[in-house]
């Protein structure tokens, strides 16, 4: 058995609880590039180009230490991802003809169908229903491909942030160890964007095959 010394290492606490960590201030450099793998992941699946900088591990820690949590705080289990509002999944285009109440609003959304690997467009009418566009009459000035376009950033725009709204509740954390892991309560966030860019790449690798070609896959050329 090994003796017990007499003092205790400068490095450690009589308190027994680890140093209290506030802000990136209290951060050593080495700790400060630990979040540097989160951003490049980030990154990706936002397509900013953003890279591991000062400035963005600044920005990581700043997110983390919000709200004057520090590494003593109580963590709790966040919530639900709160349900997709229609306001946030549509926009007004325009107004319907007969058979629709004349006059009635018309609103356009984006669908993302998960069995077909698709994007398409839904015309409906206030109540989200399917209608049908032989009835549309649009707004003056807007063309049906700006329409496409102002869908999918209003779209994009809001579902990028119902991950950021996840209330905080329920009871503290346990060690990692502990906390049990329900894969049938994970929700996929995905953008029209990020669609698009997938299609794209499919696209890209399916006429390369089709000619014979390998040349460099879009996804490749796109992350350099």
């Amino acid at each position: 058995m090994a003796a017990i010394p007499a003092t205790f290492p400068s490095s450690q606490h009589h308190s027994g609880l680890p140093r209290q960590l506030s802000s990136i201030k209290d951060l050593s450099a080495q700790q400060q590039a630990i979040c540097d793998d989160i951003i490049g992941l980030v990154a990706q699946a936002g397509k900013t180009g953003e890279v591991p900088s000062a400035e963005s591990r600044a920005g990581f820690w700043a997110l983390v230490f919000a709200d004057g949590w520090n590494t003593n705080s109580t963590n709790r289990h966040p919530g639900e991802i709160p349900e997709r509002r229609a306001v946030h999944s549509r926009i007004h285009i325009g107004k319907w003809d007969v058979p629709y109440p004349a006059g009635a609003p018309a609103y356009l959304k984006p669908n993302l169908n998960w069995s077909q690997f698709s994007l398409t467009y839904i015309v409906c009418d206030e109540n989200g229903s399917a209608a049908n566009d032989q009835f549309l009459r649009l707004t003056d000035g807007l063309t049906l491909a700006q329409a496409h376009s102002d869908a999918i950033k209003h779209f994009d725009k809001h579902e990028s942030r119902r991950g950021l709204e996840v209330p905080q509740g329920g009871r503290p954390t346990m060690n990692a160890g502990e906390i049990p892991i329900n894969t049938g309560q994970l929700v996929k966030l995905e953008t029209c964007y990020s669609r698009i860019q997938n299609i794209i790449g499919l696209v890209h690798d399916s006429a390369a095959i089709a000619t014979g070609s390998r040349g460099v896959r879009y996804a490749d050329h796109r992350e350099k």
